[in-house]
């Protein structure tokens, strides 16, 4: 279904929902055909095309007052903010990561709070200044998550993560 036929019929939150499968879409197929790597170019179209996507999702997300797939969104985008080198400071991954873990502890989405734990882990473990406390310490707050609340679709991630990060 094309995008302004969808503008027509439905509401925001469907549009936002709509906007986002298609921006993690682009994100993903960037990634797996290997022109992640050249994300921080200024005329990646991926980059532009999946940073547009992923801003309108946001925008109409905060227009239909649905808080609880905000999270999603400022993961996804704070993915791919680190991909394109704007990792720290305003409009970066950090402050993506930072809005996302804020909203998710407001509410009553705590596996939300598990994969911000995750993806901060995974990207920001190798870098030179780490903006929370560790890379375990995230880890460790994942895991914590993960098992209060059953969420095991996680664990072989985590297990994955751990092994890469800490080397366990």
């Amino acid at each position: 279904m094309a995008l302004n036929t969808l503008k027509s019929n439905v509401g925001s939150l469907d549009i936002a929902l709509y906007q986002l499968a298609s921006g993690r879409a682009t994100l993903y197929s960037a990634i797996l055909e290997g022109s992640a790597v050249q994300l921080n170019t200024n005329d990646n179209p991926f980059l532009k095309t999946t940073s547009t996507q992923l801003d309108e999702a946001l925008h109409n997300l905060y227009r239909s007052g649905s808080m609880d797939q905000i999270p999603g969104v400022l993961i996804t985008r704070g993915c791919l903010r680190y991909l394109s080198d704007a990792r720290i400071g305003a409009d970066s991954a950090q402050s993506d990561f930072e809005e996302a873990l804020e909203i998710a502890r407001r509410g009553p989405i705590k596996l939300f709070v598990a994969d911000i734990h995750l993806r901060r882990a995974r990207l920001f473990a190798g870098t030179e200044e780490y903006p929370w406390q560790t890379a375990a310490a995230d880890l460790e707050t994942a895991e914590k998550i993960i098992n209060d609340c059953a969420y095991h679709r996680r664990d072989e991630e985590l297990a994955d993560a751990k092994s890469a990060i800490l080397g366990f």
